[in-house]
């Protein structure tokens, strides 16, 4: 009785082929894995760094602030800047009643 995929009068032995990708070592692993990790690390400094770095001008009270975040809190914490902004505000509504008044 002959067994599935193979004939009784041969004597040759059949190798199949492997399939699909190739494997990496373990040495050609790790040597992707930290490449990959240090180009992401990269990239992210330098997205980050052109994005948020830079001097940012407060408008209100002419504050130089090296980046985004701090500006943005400077801006929301400050009493200088929060005093002008009220006053900006009281202003803007002074010349809207001076306006329906007139």
């Amino acid at each position: 009785m002959a067994s599935c995929g193979t004939q009784e009068n041969s004597n040759e032995i059949i190798i199949k082929k492997p399939r699909g990708r190739p494997r990496l070592s373990e040495e050609e692993k790790l040597a992707r894995h930290d490449s990959y990790a240090q180009a992401l690390k990269e990239y992210k400094r330098n997205y980050y760094h052109l994005k948020l770095k830079g001097d940012h001008e407060c408008g209100l009270c002419g504050k130089i602030l090296p980046d985004r975040v701090s500006f943005n809190k400077h801006q929301r914490e400050s009493k200088k800047c929060e005093a002008e902004q009220l006053r900006r505000q009281i202003q803007k509504l002074n010349d809207q009643i001076s306006y329906i008044i007139n």
